[in-house]
């Protein structure tokens, strides 16, 4: 009887400690997993590096040429083309592009020319043939210059922002 009592404690004891096995795995496991998820919302280092970048490059280049054709006018910054200007109206483009796999030039470019195609999109949708006054507006901030734009690029996505007047243009008398 004393061996049997024995057999039936020591089979107890073995259950104690199995269940506190579990117990110490079960908490390894919450920590770990609490660990994880305290790294998971750090907040992430996400790049947005400002470029002030030439626009009569991207302007002369083939892609322009290809992309914007040549039935609405292009002007930057204060420049005023003509005398004559009946103004229709004005627009804001403010496209992102996928900058991964790209330089930081090469996807600004890509964006900026997809910025003027709203914009002359736009334009076209008023019934103007030029857009004037086009300055950068990225975060709402202007930027007017007649030789460069803003383009913001981080390691997903960059965006340009930009703004003009949409007009008839009237050749001088």
């Amino acid at each position: 009887m004393v061996s049997f009592v024995h057999q039936q404690f020591s089979s107890l004891s073995h259950i104690a400690r199995a269940v506190r096995s579990a117990r110490v795995l079960a908490l390894g496991a919450a920590m770990l997993i609490g660990s994880a998820g305290l790294l998971a919302s750090a907040p992430a280092a996400a790049r947005d590096t400002q470029h002030f970048l030439p626009i009569m490059p991207v302007m002369a280049s083939t892609a322009a040429s290809q992309r914007l054709g040549n039935d609405v006018a292009f002007f930057f910054g204060e420049n005023k083309p003509y005398e004559r200007i009946e103004k229709r109206g004005w627009a804001r483009a403010n496209p992102k592009t996928n900058s991964t796999n790209k330089s930081d030039a090469e996807a600004c470019r890509w964006v900026f020319l997809s910025a003027l195609r709203e914009l002359q999109d736009k334009a076209r949708e008023y019934g103007a043939n030029a857009v004037i006054n086009i300055r950068s507006d990225y975060d709402n901030v202007p930027y007017t210059s007649a030789e460069k734009y803003e383009c913001h690029a981080g390691n997903i996505v960059s965006g340009v922002a930009l703004r003009g007047d949409l007009v008839i243009l009237h050749p001088k008398n």
